[in-house]
């Protein structure tokens, strides 16, 4: 019991450490190194893209910190940042596939993406596109020169506090299941060991989910997203000029139409009438013929005056 009690204090001890320790800056992993420009372009027909390709790739590579850039990028603010952009233009795939080509240039990929047609004809596409926090502007820059733009809304979220927070959390918890693993191997009463056992079982659940916290808050920051939509532009409503002879051949069709629902309506109005009437024949004669049998002795009393 006395171990027991001193297992208690020890994760008091721990659980206080946590909130006291001093916050270290967050280290995510190197962005994913960019491809060559003419690699990602693949043999796309318009120069421009290929040279905004290799701009972006070189912006990508150059904004990579040497040494540690994890610990470098994170020692100022960590920010998750998204994209939505709106363009216009006659043909939306081919815009999307070329956007796909910048972000590929860049050392990113295409999370997701969708066509809309009709009758043949492309009338939107959008594609969602993940590249690397250092590109992230440049990118945008070369994607929004594309088409014709529409609409545009970036927004961040502030992670930082969150980063650190997490990772104190984390070191506390690693240390806590040090000390459960010392007493662990101390324990001689069964009760004792299976309360330290089921301690350590909890720590380690604690310990998975503020890992994965981490692997999400490292992939989000290190890659901005950008969700791009292209819309063909609306065609203007042409109203076709029709001659006489088909101005006549539509207007005696409207005519038959109109007789026919003539006709159709009498017919209901008939249906309608014509059972009503015998109903009423039906219960009204009987009626008719008791009224006049009780009226005939009454004008026989009477008699001719």
């Amino acid at each position: 019991m006395a171990k027991f009690l001193r297992l208690l204090l020890v994760c008091a001890f721990i659980s206080g450490c946590a909130s006291r320790e001093a916050p270290v800056a967050a280290s995510p992993s190197p962005a994913m190194a960019p491809e060559a420009a003419a690699h990602a372009m693949g043999g796309a027909a318009e120069s421009s893209s290929a040279k905004a390709a290799q701009s972006i790739a070189s912006a990508a590579a150059t904004s990579t910190p040497a040494g540690n850039p994890g610990t470098e990028a994170m020692s100022s603010r960590a920010v998750i940042r998204n994209a939505t952009i709106q363009l216009s233009d006659e043909h939306p795939a081919a815009i999307t596939e070329q956007a796909t080509v910048l972000a590929r240039a860049a050392g990113g990929y295409v999370l997701d993406g969708t066509t809309q047609t009709a009758a043949g004809a492309v009338l939107s596409s959008m594609v969602v596109l993940r590249v690397p926090e250092p590109a992230f502007e440049k990118t945008l820059e070369h994607v929004r020169k594309l088409a014709k733009l529409r609409e545009e809304s970036i927004t961040g979220e502030d992670v930082t506090d969150e980063f650190v927070d997490t990772e104190a959390r984390l070191r506390a918890l690693r240390k806590l299941e040090l000390r459960l693993m010392s007493l662990l191997e101390q324990s001689a009463k069964l009760n004792d060991l299976l309360q330290v056992e089921q301690e350590v079982a909890r720590v380690n659940g604690e310990i998975e989910r503020f890992e994965g916290r981490l692997r999400y808050l490292r992939e989000r920051t290190q890659l901005s997203t950008i969700t791009l939509t292209v819309q063909a532009p609306e065609q203007p409503y042409v109203p076709e000029h029709e001659s006489i002879a088909s101005r006549l051949s539509n207007a005696f069709h409207a005519g038959i139409e109109v007789a026919v629902s003539v006709i159709e309506s009498g017919i209901v109005v008939l249906g309608f009438i014509l059972p009503a009437s015998l109903t009423f024949a039906l219960f009204a004669a009987p009626v008719v013929w008791m009224i006049k049998r009780r009226r005939r002795p009454q004008l026989a009393a009477v008699g001719p005056t």
